[in-house]
C-alpha cells in the first residue's frame, strides 16, 4: 500500500526564488489551477490521497 500526501499552499515561487512580488489573488489563482489539475489526474487514476492545507490558502480559497 502506498500513501500519498500533498501540502497545499499559496504559490510563492516568484517571490522566494526571484524576489518578484505578485498579488495574493494571483498566487491563489495559480495554486487553485494546479490543484484542479492534480485532483483530476488523481481521480482518473483512482488514487486516494490526503491533502494538508495552510490557513492562508483555506481562508482565501
Amino acid at each position: 500500500m502506498i500513501c500519498l500526501t500533498f501540502d497545499i499552499q499559496v504559490f510563492d515561487t516568484p517571490l522566494v526564488d526571484y524576489n518578484v512580488p505578485i498579488s495574493l489573488q494571483k498566487k491563489l489563482n495559480i495554486s487553485q489551477e494546479g490543484n484542479r489539475a492534480l485532483l483530476h489526474m488523481l481521480q482518473v487514476m483512482g488514487v486516494p490521497v490526503t491533502f494538508f492545507v495552510t490557513g492562508v490558502f483555506a481562508d482565501n480559497s
